[in-house]
């Protein structure tokens, strides 16, 4: 998954976004800024979101 795709899910919002993936907002900022998510936040974020985000593979 992307930052970008990460921020869809949270609706465009920064807050809603680091709260999903249970980080910072200055982490999402990051992220976005690189343009890519960690795969082992990536692997989190799926699990968190029960599977509507997924990790590259």
């Amino acid at each position: 998954m992307t930052p970008n795709e990460l921020m869809e899910y949270s609706g465009g919002n920064l807050t809603t976004a680091a709260h999903t993936a249970q980080v910072k907002e200055n982490t999402v900022r990051n992220w976005l800024a690189a343009g890519s998510i960690p795969a082992v936040q990536q692997r989190s974020i799926e699990v968190l979101t029960k599977g509507k985000l997924k990790a590259d593979k």
